[in-house]
């Protein structure tokens, strides 16, 4: 822990959340050279905008060269414009038959980023799940009002 006191002996990093393409870029570039997790694993953590989308395919192609298709970056979304888009370019893309992995985010009251815990949250985890260029590994939120334990 951040105390000092060694981790224990069981813990063991299993990937890496990354909030900018350079950090991504950092990460992968790790994963080439040391082609093993956690380097190749990585969650790029902020919800995904278009403008991202050809760097880190760019990123992702390099990452499954270098570990043989077993590294993987995935991506944030949070409404249904992310999944749209995303599909439009996956479709267009040379490697239109590889899914690209995705976790929902979920709003939980800190009301920054994510999709709300309703039909909503459903309807999206709905659309990646019937999605024939996405898969959905998971749900992940920022809990920041958690800091305040006063």
């Amino acid at each position: 822990g951040g105390d000092g006191a060694p981790a224990p002996a069981s813990a063991s990093v299993i990937g890496f959340v990354v909030s900018t393409l350079p950090e991504l870029s950092m990460v992968t570039y790790m994963a080439c050279q040391h082609q093993c997790r956690p380097f190749s694993d990585i969650l790029y953590g902020i919800p995904i905008c278009r403008s991202k989308l050809s760097a880190i395919h760019n990123l992702k192609k390099k990452l499954a060269l270098a570990t043989n298709d077993d590294g993987n970056i995935h991506l944030l979304v949070d409404n249904p414009d992310q999944i749209d888009f995303l599909e439009e370019f996956i479709s267009n893309s040379p490697s239109a038959g590889m899914k690209w992995s995705v976790f929902l985010k979920v709003d939980t009251g800190y009301h920054r980023a994510g999709t709300t815990c309703d039909g909503q949250g459903v309807s999206l985890a709905t659309k990646i799940i019937d999605s024939p260029y996405l898969d959905l590994k998971g749900l992940y939120s920022h809990c920041g009002h958690s800091y305040n334990i006063d």
